[in-house]
């Protein structure tokens, strides 16, 4: 594996802790056929039931413009997450 060799600024990546970002969303029927094809079988729940373990990851999905985007398709690094020197 080919190692970066870019010098780590420490305390520009420190600037980043305690950075926090808030979303809402809503848990539609999309949602969780989302959820259950990646996580498997679910029940749906009904009105004000808690949802289940993890739901978090298919809600509020970060979409960034194409031109914001990192080599890798997610957010460029730099905005909310620091501009770490790593694949």
């Amino acid at each position: 594996m080919k190692r970066n060799s870019e010098p780590v600024d420490i305390d520009l990546l420190r600037s980043w802790i305690g950075r926090s970002r808030e979303k809402a969303d809503r848990i539609t029927p999309r949602i969780f056929d989302a959820f259950h094809a990646t996580f498997g079988q679910l029940l749906a729940p009904g009105e004000g039931d808690v949802a289940p373990p993890a739901l978090h990851w298919c809600l509020a999905p970060e979409t960034p413009p194409a031109d914001a985007l990192g080599p890798d398709g997610h957010a460029a690094k730099g905005g909310f997450l620091p501009p770490v020197p790593l694949p």
